[in-house]
Parts: C-alpha cells; sequence; structure tokens
C-alpha cells in the first residue's frame, strides 16, 4: 500500500509543478497589450492544457480519497477483531478468577 501512497504522491507533485508552469507561461503571455495570432492561440491552448491539468489533480485527489478509505476499512476490521479477542480474554480471566475465589 505504501508503494500506492508514493506513486500517487509522485504524480501529484508532478502535476502541481506542470500546472505552476503552465500557469507561469499563460501569465506572461496574458501579460502583454497586444497579443499576435499565434499567440492569442497559445494563450486558449495553454488555458485547456490547465484545465486538464486540474481534472488530472482531481484524479489524483480522488484516487488518494480511496486509498485513504481502504486502508482505513482495513484498519477498522482489524481493531473490531482485536475488540472481540479482548473481550474473550476478559471472560475466560473471569471466568478463573470466579473459579480461583470458589477454592477458598
Amino acid at each position: 500500500m505504501t508503494r500506492r501512497k508514493d506513486l500517487i504522491r509522485k504524480r501529484f507533485e508532478q502535476a502541481l509543478i506542470d500546472r505552476a508552469d503552465l500557469d507561469k507561461r499563460l501569465s506572461e503571455i496574458t501579460a502583454k497589450r497586444e497579443l499576435t495570432q499565434a499567440e492569442a492561440s497559445s494563450r486558449v491552448e495553454l488555458s485547456s492544457k490547465i484545465m486538464h491539468k486540474d481534472l488530472e489533480l482531481s484524479g489524483l485527489r480522488d484516487g488518494y480519497g480511496l486509498y485513504l478509505l481502504e486502508s482505513l476499512e482495513h484498519e477498522s476490521w482489524t481493531l473490531k477483531w482485536l475488540t472481540i479477542v479482548l473481550i474473550v480474554l476478559t471472560l475466560v480471566l473471569t471466568t478463573f478468577t470466579g473459579y480461583l475465589i470458589g477454592i477458598r
């Protein structure tokens, strides 16, 4: 599970870096007063890439959330069975204690 978490983290970090780079390039183009046809086309293309990157980031966040839910489900299952074992052990100890007290 840790490998999956690391993979998601690396992909998320890379997507954030890519998103920041696209945003920087877009702000450089938009800072100009008058745009040429190529720059206007580039601006539209960069905006589209930024939207695509935002969707990718959203998907990665959803994937990480799913990973967390799955790990919590497993831990919940483990805690449930540990609780049952502790209750059974408490009953066994109570029975033995009652037996020992009854001997006196």
